[in-house]
C-alpha cells in the first residue's frame, strides 16, 4: 500500500500511517545534517519544512522504495532527513546497513527476526 506524505500532513500522521503499514519499522524526521541534526516536532506540518526550490510538496512511499530512495525524496521535497529504524526485540536499531533493501522487505525481515527472538524468550 502506498502512503502519501503531503504538505498538509503532520509528522506524527506520517509516522502513524507508516507504522500501520510497516509495524516492524519506525520512521523519524530530523532537520539539519550530520551531528547537528535536530528531531522535528511531531505536530508540525511537512509543508513547514518545504524549501522554496522544491518541485513537489508530497512524497509517495511505496513498498518497493528503498531507504535510500525515501531519504532522497524527503530531503528534496522538505529538506528533512529521515531515519528508518528496525525493531529487534525491545530495541530499535538503525537500518543503515540495509539501505538498499525495499521497505517492504525490511519489514518482513524484521518480523522474521522478532519471531525468532520471541521463540528464544519463551
Amino acid at each position: 500500500m502506498n502512503i502519501t506524505a503531503n504538505g498538509t500532513k503532520s509528522i506524527r500522521e506520517v509516522q502513524e500511517e507508516f507504522n500501520l503499514n510497516y509495524p516492524y519499522l519506525k520512521i523519524e524526521f530530523y532537520k539539519g545534517l550530520n551531528d547537528e541534526r535536530e528531531l522535528v516536532y511531531p505536530e508540525s506540518k511537512l509543508q513547514t519544512y518545504r524549501p522554496a526550490r522544491a518541485k513537489t510538496t508530497k512524497v509517495v512511499i511505496k513498498p518497493q522504495h528503498t531507504i535510500e530512495d525515501l531519504r532522497d525524496k524527503f530531503y528534496n521535497a522538505f529538506e528533512l532527513v529521515i531515519l528508518i529504524l528496525t525493531q529487534s526485540g525491545t530495541t530499535w536499531t538503525n537500518a543503515s546497513k540495509t539501505d538498499y533493501w525495499s521497505i517492504e522487505y525490511q519489514n518482513e525481515h524484521a518480523e522474521r527476526l522478532n519471531r525468532k527472538i520471541g521463540m528464544f524468550n519463551e
